[in-house]
């Protein structure tokens, strides 16, 4: 699935937005179209964590995968330290090449030094970061876009685990109080933003497990230690 066939559509209609409008009390277009267009960036992060989701069901798997990724890396980096075979395979920029006579093969040659210095500096910096990811499950699980291994399977939806914290946030940003539904108007966008991705309608208890994710994910590790 790709998102030109997504699990979630992102097209807001001028009826929606008006809607959209009406729940969050703005006054104009002006006000509502930056709205409507992050949550439509939220849409689309969502269905790539459903993608992602689909298509790491195993974990153990998963990591395995990781494993040999870091191993093809860690031998990618010493070839490129060691073999004059792996260093003459490295294409330079033409500019290094028009140097005529014996100084063009200087300036090739110092050119593919260069090059695999900096792309071993990055290999490092990778195999280093899938080091930690395989340490850490729970990095290796927000990296990856999936659900925390506590969650059972029902608790784990794309739609509990992204969306739902996600639009609390949007409606936080707006300058409404996370927790008050006693007018019904979170439960509003919540319904909306499901009609929009073509979604069957959130339940009654959507609000308060959108409020306490919310919460929850206030406390997770933050995006730095990616």
């Amino acid at each position: 699935m790709s998102l030109a066939n997504p699990f979630f559509r992102t097209t807001f209609s001028q009826e929606q937005r008006e809607r959209l409008r009406a729940i969050l009390q703005l006054r104009s277009a002006e006000e509502t179209d930056p709205v409507a267009e992050r949550l439509t960036d939220l849409l689309i992060f969502c269905n790539s964590a459903e993608i992602r989701r689909r298509q790491m069901s195993n974990v153990k798997q998963a990591k395995a995968d990781l494993v040999r990724f870091q191993s093809a890396i860690r031998t990618m980096e010493v070839l490129l330290h060691t073999s004059p075979v792996a260093l003459g395979s490295i294409p330079v920029p033409a500019s290094a090449r028009k140097r005529g006579g014996r100084m063009r093969w200087f300036a090739v040659e110092r050119e593919r030094r260069h090059i695999a210095d900096r792309l071993c500096t990055q290999l490092r910096e990778i195999a280093d970061r899938t080091e930690k990811y395989l340490n850490n499950d729970e990095l290796f699980r927000l990296s990856n876009l999936l659900p925390p291994a506590k969650l059972s399977k029902a608790q784990s939806t794309t739609e509990q685990v992204f969306l739902w914290p996600n639009l609390v946030e949007i409606w936080q940003d707006l300058g409404q109080a996370v927790g008050d539904t006693r007018n019904g108007r979170l439960k509003q966008l919540l319904e909306l933003v499901h009609e929009v991705a073509h979604l069957s309608s959130p339940p009654e208890s959507a609000v308060g497990s959108a409020v306490r994710r919310f919460r929850e994910s206030t406390r997770k590790p933050a995006v730095s230690e990616l």
